[in-house]
């Protein structure tokens, strides 16, 4: 990996925290040291800081704020502060704007620093940086996995079975599946609504969606859902 990249993004990670600072001014000290955590494990773990403990404590975030309680993860840079803090060291000050020590979710959480919190775990996720071939086919093989272990529906559309028989006629089946946005039950009262200008407007629109369905629908095809 190029020592470039290392350093571009040492250099944004250090103007982010001049702008948690500008912030919140009485944690430029803390926020000073945070960025010394950083940079020293980046030294012996290398981009891979950046790139992917930085998200993955990005998302462990997402998931506490979601819970409602910070949980300890093990994840590089979340060592806890102390045996009574479990909130991590390395951003202590925007993680106690956020959750009490003891890791439940502050009713006056600072919405700001959530959003700094993100913008540091999370603000080198997307950055283009070329990967090993060994790291694309692990995300391929992980990717696969976590697809095949979804579970498969029952249906994709509607439960039960299908309410048209095999002895209807194929004109009666269309209908059955799709009447069109203008003809739907659904708007029938908005179409009856006695202003004529609002009625004018809705069927107008309806038409429209009709008239780009019927387009999509000759263009892409029949859908099959099992394919």
């Amino acid at each position: 990996m190029p020592k470039c990249h290392v350093q571009e993004l040492s250099a944004f990670y250090a103007s982010l925290m001049k702008d948690c600072a500008s912030a919140y001014p009485t944690l430029e000290m803390e926020f000073e040291r945070d960025l010394n955590r950083l940079l020293t494990l980046v030294k012996s773990r290398g981009i891979r800081v950046f790139l992917e403990d930085l998200p993955a404590v990005g998302k462990h975030l997402d998931r506490c704020l979601d819970n409602g309680k910070y949980e300890l993860s093990g994840l590089p840079l979340t060592k806890r502060y102390s045996g009574r803090v479990v909130i991590p060291k390395f951003l202590r000050g925007l993680y106690l704007l956020v959750f009490h020590e003891s890791g439940c979710l502050r009713t006056d959480c600072d919405s700001q620093a959530i959003f700094l919190l993100r913008q540091v775990l999370l603000g080198a996720k997307k950055a283009s940086v070329p990967c090993s071939d060994e790291k694309v086919s692990l995300e391929v093989v992980n990717f696969f996995e976590v697809d095949s272990s979804l579970p498969e529906p029952e249906r994709f559309w509607g439960s039960g079975e299908s309410e048209i028989q095999p002895d209807e006629s194929l004109a009666a089946a269309e209908e059955a599946v799709y009447c069109g946005y203008s003809k739907s039950s659904v708007y029938a009262a908005r179409i009856s609504d006695p202003d004529p200008r609002k009625r004018a407007r809705l069927s107008a629109c309806l038409g429209a969606l009709d008239k780009i369905s019927s387009i999509l629908a000759t263009t892409l095809g029949p859908y099959d859902p099992s394919d």
